[in-house]
Protein backbone atom coordinates (compact mmCIF):
# COMPACT_ATOMS: atom_id res chain seq x y z
CA UNK A 1 0.00 0.00 0.00
CA UNK A 2 2.80 2.59 0.92
CA UNK A 3 4.17 1.78 -2.81
CA UNK A 4 0.99 2.28 -4.59
CA UNK A 5 0.64 5.63 -1.88
CA UNK A 6 3.68 6.73 -3.55
CA UNK A 7 3.86 5.85 -6.97
CA UNK A 8 0.14 6.74 -7.75
CA UNK A 9 -1.98 8.21 -5.06
CA UNK A 10 0.79 11.33 -4.22
CA UNK A 11 1.08 11.67 -7.80
CA UNK A 12 -2.28 12.17 -9.17
CA UNK A 13 -3.10 14.30 -6.01
CA UNK A 14 -0.58 16.84 -6.56
CA UNK A 15 -1.44 16.86 -10.55
CA UNK A 16 -5.04 17.28 -9.80
CA UNK A 17 -4.13 19.76 -7.32
CA UNK A 18 -2.73 21.85 -9.83
CA UNK A 19 -4.42 21.29 -12.81
CA UNK A 20 -8.46 20.88 -11.57
CA UNK A 21 -9.82 23.79 -8.66
CA UNK A 22 -12.74 26.14 -8.13
CA UNK A 23 -12.62 29.79 -9.09
CA UNK A 24 -14.55 32.69 -7.23
CA UNK A 25 -15.16 35.91 -7.87
CA UNK A 26 -15.68 38.37 -4.84
CA UNK A 27 -14.38 41.52 -2.57
CA UNK A 28 -12.58 41.99 0.38
CA UNK A 29 -14.74 43.04 2.94
CA UNK A 30 -13.77 46.94 2.88
CA UNK A 31 -11.31 45.99 -0.52
CA UNK A 32 -11.20 45.30 -3.53
CA UNK A 33 -12.46 42.96 -5.90
CA UNK A 34 -10.55 39.83 -6.52
CA UNK A 35 -10.63 36.23 -7.92
CA UNK A 36 -9.65 33.61 -5.43
CA UNK A 37 -9.11 30.19 -6.12
CA UNK A 38 -9.46 27.07 -4.26
CA UNK A 39 -11.28 23.82 -3.37
CA UNK A 40 -12.88 23.06 -0.98
CA UNK A 41 -11.22 26.33 0.88
CA UNK A 42 -9.68 29.76 -0.63
CA UNK A 43 -5.84 29.38 -0.93
CA UNK A 44 -5.07 32.14 -2.81
CA UNK A 45 -5.45 34.97 -5.02
CA UNK A 46 -3.94 38.23 -6.00
CA UNK A 47 -1.27 39.77 -3.97
CA UNK A 48 -2.55 42.95 -2.27
CA UNK A 49 0.83 44.93 -1.96
CA UNK A 50 2.47 44.54 -5.64
CA UNK A 51 0.64 43.94 -8.79
CA UNK A 52 1.81 40.52 -10.32
CA UNK A 53 2.23 38.73 -6.78
CA UNK A 54 -0.09 35.89 -5.05
CA UNK A 55 -0.87 35.30 -1.73
CA UNK A 56 -0.96 31.76 -0.62
CA UNK A 57 -3.27 30.81 2.65
CA UNK A 58 -1.12 27.99 4.02
CA UNK A 59 -3.79 26.26 6.85
CA UNK A 60 -6.34 26.21 3.74
CA UNK A 61 -4.16 25.12 1.60
CA UNK A 62 -2.48 22.13 3.25
CA UNK A 63 -7.11 21.22 4.40
CA UNK A 64 -7.17 20.99 0.69
CA UNK A 65 -4.28 18.94 -0.11
CA UNK A 66 -5.38 16.88 2.13
CA UNK A 67 -9.06 16.90 0.80
CA UNK A 68 -7.89 15.58 -2.53
CA UNK A 69 -5.38 13.15 -1.11
CA UNK A 70 -7.85 11.78 0.56
CA UNK A 71 -10.09 11.89 -2.57
CA UNK A 72 -7.43 9.10 -4.59
CA UNK A 73 -6.48 7.38 -2.17
CA UNK A 74 -10.16 6.13 -1.55
CA UNK A 75 -10.26 5.53 -5.30
CA UNK A 76 -7.01 3.78 -5.57
CA UNK A 77 -7.28 1.47 -2.52
CA UNK A 78 -10.22 0.74 -3.79
CA UNK A 79 -9.09 -0.19 -7.62
CA UNK A 80 -6.12 -1.57 -5.83
CA UNK A 81 -8.86 -4.22 -4.58
CA UNK A 82 -9.81 -5.36 -7.84
CA UNK A 83 -7.25 -4.77 -9.99
CA UNK A 84 -3.35 -5.44 -9.66
CA UNK A 85 -1.91 -1.91 -10.16
CA UNK A 86 1.69 -1.67 -10.95
CA UNK A 87 3.52 1.29 -11.19
CA UNK A 88 7.04 0.94 -13.15
CA UNK A 89 9.68 2.25 -10.39
CA UNK A 90 11.24 4.01 -13.76
CA UNK A 91 8.19 6.32 -14.59
CA UNK A 92 7.86 6.84 -10.56
CA UNK A 93 11.20 8.30 -10.41
CA UNK A 94 10.36 10.42 -13.37
CA UNK A 95 7.70 12.18 -11.85
CA UNK A 96 9.32 12.77 -8.48
CA UNK A 97 12.53 14.22 -10.27
CA UNK A 98 9.95 16.41 -12.85
CA UNK A 99 7.77 17.46 -9.67
CA UNK A 100 11.38 18.25 -7.77
CA UNK A 101 12.20 20.66 -10.96
CA UNK A 102 9.11 22.14 -11.18
CA UNK A 103 8.78 22.89 -7.14
CA UNK A 104 12.19 24.32 -7.52
CA UNK A 105 11.23 26.61 -9.88
CA UNK A 106 8.20 27.47 -8.70
CA UNK A 107 9.81 28.84 -5.53
CA UNK A 108 12.66 30.94 -7.03
CA UNK A 109 9.69 32.60 -9.47
CA UNK A 110 7.63 33.18 -6.51
CA UNK A 111 10.23 34.65 -4.68
CA UNK A 112 10.93 36.87 -7.36
CA UNK A 113 7.62 38.02 -7.90
CA UNK A 114 7.37 38.78 -4.05
CA UNK A 115 4.66 36.40 -3.01
CA UNK A 116 3.26 36.63 0.88
CA UNK A 117 2.51 33.05 2.43
CA UNK A 118 0.03 33.86 5.63
CA UNK A 119 -0.93 30.57 7.85
CA UNK A 120 -4.35 31.52 7.42
CA UNK A 121 -7.19 33.87 5.21
CA UNK A 122 -6.82 36.71 7.66
CA UNK A 123 -9.72 39.18 5.56
CA UNK A 124 -13.29 38.36 5.18
CA UNK A 125 -15.07 37.93 1.64
CA UNK A 126 -18.26 38.17 -0.12
CA UNK A 127 -18.66 35.88 -3.38
CA UNK A 128 -20.51 36.68 -6.57
CA UNK A 129 -19.94 34.29 -8.63
CA UNK A 130 -17.98 30.59 -8.56
CA UNK A 131 -16.96 27.87 -11.30
CA UNK A 132 -14.57 24.96 -11.73
CA UNK A 133 -11.36 25.64 -13.79
CA UNK A 134 -8.82 23.46 -15.53
CA UNK A 135 -5.26 25.06 -16.26
CA UNK A 136 -6.45 28.00 -14.77
CA UNK A 137 -8.78 29.04 -17.81
CA UNK A 138 -12.07 30.67 -16.50
CA UNK A 139 -14.00 34.16 -17.42
CA UNK A 140 -12.16 36.96 -15.87
CA UNK A 141 -15.35 39.50 -17.30
CA UNK A 142 -15.65 41.56 -14.37
CA UNK A 143 -18.11 44.12 -16.36
CA UNK A 144 -21.38 41.93 -15.67
CA UNK A 145 -20.50 42.00 -11.92
CA UNK A 146 -20.28 45.85 -11.89
CA UNK A 147 -24.15 46.41 -10.63
CA UNK A 148 -23.27 44.00 -7.27
CA UNK A 149 -19.77 45.78 -7.10
CA UNK A 150 -21.91 49.51 -7.20
CA UNK A 151 -24.27 48.37 -4.86
CA UNK A 152 -21.46 47.00 -2.50
CA UNK A 153 -19.58 49.56 -2.50
CA UNK A 154 -22.44 51.85 -1.29
CA UNK A 155 -23.24 49.33 1.00
CA UNK A 156 -19.19 49.69 2.02
CA UNK A 157 -19.94 53.32 2.28
CA UNK A 158 -23.17 53.51 4.95
CA UNK A 159 -21.06 50.75 6.72
CA UNK A 160 -17.63 52.76 7.16
CA UNK A 161 -19.84 55.74 7.50
CA UNK A 162 -21.90 54.46 10.49
CA UNK A 163 -18.96 52.23 12.36
CA UNK A 164 -16.88 55.32 12.37
CA UNK A 165 -19.56 57.55 13.66
CA UNK A 166 -20.37 55.13 16.13
CA UNK A 167 -16.94 54.51 17.43
CA UNK A 168 -16.00 57.95 17.79
CA UNK A 169 -19.35 59.11 19.41
CA UNK A 170 -19.06 60.89 22.94
CA UNK A 171 -22.91 61.56 24.14
CA UNK A 172 -22.70 64.48 26.46
CA UNK A 173 -25.58 64.63 28.57
CA UNK A 174 -28.89 63.82 29.43
CA UNK A 175 -30.39 64.61 25.46
CA UNK A 176 -26.97 63.08 23.94
CA UNK A 177 -29.32 60.47 21.42
CA UNK A 178 -30.86 64.09 19.91
CA UNK A 179 -27.30 64.89 19.05
CA UNK A 180 -27.03 62.34 15.98
CA UNK A 181 -27.24 63.44 12.28
CA UNK A 182 -30.10 62.69 10.44
CA UNK A 183 -27.87 61.24 7.65
CA UNK A 184 -25.98 58.80 10.72
CA UNK A 185 -29.58 57.75 11.70
CA UNK A 186 -30.14 57.18 8.10
CA UNK A 187 -27.05 55.35 7.62
CA UNK A 188 -28.27 52.49 10.29
CA UNK A 189 -31.47 52.00 8.78
CA UNK A 190 -29.40 51.34 5.79
CA UNK A 191 -27.67 48.75 7.48
CA UNK A 192 -30.42 47.06 8.45
CA UNK A 193 -30.75 44.80 4.72
CA UNK A 194 -26.65 45.26 4.00
CA UNK A 195 -25.20 43.67 7.35
CA UNK A 196 -27.47 42.84 9.63
CA UNK A 197 -25.12 41.88 12.45
CA UNK A 198 -22.89 45.02 11.85
CA UNK A 199 -26.10 47.46 12.34
CA UNK A 200 -26.58 45.36 15.27
CA UNK A 201 -23.40 45.94 17.16
CA UNK A 202 -23.07 49.17 16.29
CA UNK A 203 -26.72 49.87 17.52
CA UNK A 204 -25.66 48.61 20.89
CA UNK A 205 -22.50 50.26 21.09
CA UNK A 206 -24.35 53.56 20.45
CA UNK A 207 -26.87 52.86 23.25
CA UNK A 208 -24.15 51.52 25.83
CA UNK A 209 -22.69 54.85 25.32
CA UNK A 210 -24.99 56.45 26.18
CA UNK A 211 -26.23 54.80 29.27
CA UNK A 212 -23.03 55.19 30.62
CA UNK A 213 -23.10 58.95 30.15
CA UNK A 214 -26.03 59.25 31.94
CA UNK A 215 -25.02 57.62 34.79
CA UNK A 216 -21.55 59.01 34.95
CA UNK A 217 -23.07 62.47 34.20
CA UNK A 218 -25.97 62.23 36.33
CA UNK A 219 -26.01 59.05 38.42
CA UNK A 220 -29.24 57.47 36.67
CA UNK A 221 -30.99 56.43 33.26
CA UNK A 222 -33.32 58.91 31.81
CA UNK A 223 -36.00 59.05 29.42
CA UNK A 224 -35.26 58.55 25.52
CA UNK A 225 -38.93 57.99 24.15
CA UNK A 226 -42.35 58.75 25.62
CA UNK A 227 -44.37 56.85 23.54
CA UNK A 228 -48.03 57.41 23.23
CA UNK A 229 -51.14 55.95 23.87
CA UNK A 230 -52.37 55.08 20.16
CA UNK A 231 -50.20 53.10 18.61
CA UNK A 232 -52.00 54.71 15.60
CA UNK A 233 -49.99 58.02 16.51
CA UNK A 234 -46.51 56.90 16.49
CA UNK A 235 -44.70 56.14 13.46
CA UNK A 236 -42.18 53.30 13.69
CA UNK A 237 -40.60 54.24 10.04
CA UNK A 238 -39.19 57.80 11.02
CA UNK A 239 -35.69 58.34 11.15
CA UNK A 240 -34.63 57.97 14.80
CA UNK A 241 -31.93 56.05 16.89
CA UNK A 242 -34.89 54.86 19.34
CA UNK A 243 -36.62 52.90 15.94
CA UNK A 244 -33.15 51.53 14.82
CA UNK A 245 -32.99 50.05 18.65
CA UNK A 246 -36.81 48.76 18.64
CA UNK A 247 -35.94 46.99 14.97
CA UNK A 248 -32.90 45.40 16.46
CA UNK A 249 -33.83 44.17 19.78
CA UNK A 250 -37.35 43.71 18.80
CA UNK A 251 -39.20 45.29 22.32
CA UNK A 252 -41.77 47.24 20.97
CA UNK A 253 -44.90 45.51 20.91
CA UNK A 254 -46.84 47.49 17.87
CA UNK A 255 -50.23 46.57 19.48
CA UNK A 256 -49.13 47.49 22.99
CA UNK A 257 -46.67 50.12 23.25
CA UNK A 258 -44.66 50.66 26.70
CA UNK A 259 -45.52 54.36 28.24
CA UNK A 260 -41.58 55.22 28.30
CA UNK A 261 -37.88 53.91 27.32
CA UNK A 262 -34.99 54.77 29.49
CA UNK A 263 -31.81 54.48 28.53
CA UNK A 264 -31.38 51.02 31.35
CA UNK A 265 -33.18 49.36 28.72
CA UNK A 266 -29.74 48.71 27.19
CA UNK A 267 -28.62 46.52 30.45
CA UNK A 268 -31.50 44.08 29.53
CA UNK A 269 -30.62 43.80 25.51
CA UNK A 270 -26.73 43.24 26.68
CA UNK A 271 -27.50 40.21 29.23
CA UNK A 272 -30.25 38.35 26.64
CA UNK A 273 -27.22 39.02 24.10
CA UNK A 274 -24.09 38.48 26.15
CA UNK A 275 -22.03 38.12 22.53
CA UNK A 276 -21.85 41.35 22.00
CA UNK A 277 -19.88 41.80 24.92
CA UNK A 278 -17.24 40.31 22.79
CA UNK A 279 -16.73 43.53 21.10
CA UNK A 280 -14.67 45.22 22.77
CA UNK A 281 -15.50 48.85 22.83
CA UNK A 282 -19.02 47.57 23.94
CA UNK A 283 -17.20 45.14 27.20
CA UNK A 284 -15.76 48.42 27.79
CA UNK A 285 -18.37 50.53 28.64
CA UNK A 286 -20.35 47.79 29.90
CA UNK A 287 -17.92 47.21 32.28
CA UNK A 288 -17.61 50.65 33.24
CA UNK A 289 -21.54 50.47 33.67
CA UNK A 290 -21.78 47.67 36.30
CA UNK A 291 -18.74 49.63 38.17
CA UNK A 292 -20.82 53.13 38.35
CA UNK A 293 -23.65 51.08 39.01
CA UNK A 294 -22.56 49.25 42.03
CA UNK A 295 -21.07 52.81 43.40
CA UNK A 296 -24.70 54.42 43.22
CA UNK A 297 -25.90 51.52 44.64
CA UNK A 298 -23.86 51.74 47.93
CA UNK A 299 -23.56 55.15 48.17
CA UNK A 300 -20.25 55.70 47.04
CA UNK A 301 -20.45 57.40 43.57
CA UNK A 302 -23.00 60.35 45.25
CA UNK A 303 -19.91 61.11 47.99
CA UNK A 304 -16.91 61.39 45.20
Amino acid sequence: MKKLIFRLTLPLTLISFGIITKWSFGIVVDGTDEFFYGFPLIYKCDGFHTSLSTQYFLTEMAINLLTYFSFWLLITWTLSRFWKINIPKLISKIFWIGFGVLFLSFIYLSNDLDDRYLIKRDFDIKIFDSGITIFGMHSTDRDKYQSKLNNQSESRNFKKEVSEFALNYSPNGASALDSIPESIVKGFKELRTIDKNAHEKYVTLIFTKLYAEHLQCCHQSYIIEHFPADKSEYNFDKLTMVNEFAFMSNYLDDEKLPEIWTSGIIEKWLTENPELLEFEPIRKYNQFIKTVSEKIKNGDYWNN
